[in-house]
């Protein structure tokens, strides 16, 4: 598992912002680089969004070289160290302005479609800051194979943010991929409503 961790944040280093998790317990001086109060404090800002699918606890957070902030979320009662599902949000600074972004987030979608063996399913919701990227995909084998429902959008100009629900030990049932499709379009749906 050690070993995968760092993996995971070698590759995002480069680019990518959705590879399979591999949470587990870890101290500060493990970390890649250890991640400030604040930045934690960040973390508790998606609490709302996390929450909405029952991920109410903020059970690791992290910082990669290149700036990358990883939160990952568990419902209560689970365990890090061997979770069933999994909230994961990662927050990428890739420029200074919303065109830095859409540049950098094209180049990741592509990328990304090379990397992910399976992808099940993808959606596009327009939304006044731009769209938001659903893909439902599997990644992984054996024990830690996932099943992952994931949206990308820029959320700020130059930053961009991966949101993301990983099951392990089977499919999402519809209900849940429908209820994580409807939260993106009730989102989009707001920030069109914001802009007028």
């Amino acid at each position: 598992m050690a070993l995968m961790r760092i993996c995971f944040f070698v590759i995002l280093c480069g680019i990518s912002l959705m590879m399979p998790a591999v949470a587990e317990e870890k101290s500060a001086a493990k970390q890649p680089n250890p991640i400030s109060d604040s930045e934690k404090e960040f973390g508790k800002k998606f609490l709302p969004m996390t929450s909405s699918f029952g991920f109410s606890e903020l059970a690791f957070s992290a910082k990669a070289p290149n700036g990358l902030l990883l939160y990952e979320y568990l419902q209560p009662g689970q365990d890090i160290k061997k979770w069933q599902f999994l909230s994961t949000v990662s927050i990428l600074p890739v420029g200074k302005t919303k065109e830095e972004g859409d540049k950098e987030l094209a180049r990741f979608l592509a990328f990304f479609k090379k990397q992910v063996p399976k992808i099940l399913e993808e959606k596009e919701f327009d939304a006044a800051f731009g769209k938001i990227y659903y893909t439902s995909y599997e990644v992984g084998d054996g024990p830690l194979k996932e099943n992952n429902l994931s949206a990308i959008w820029q959320v700020a100009p130059g930053l961009i943010a991966n949101f993301q629900i990983q099951k392990r030990g089977g499919a999402h049932n519809q209900g849940g991929i429908d209820t994580f499709k409807n939260y993106l379009t009730a989102m989009a749906k707001k920030s069109q409503e914001k802009k007028t």
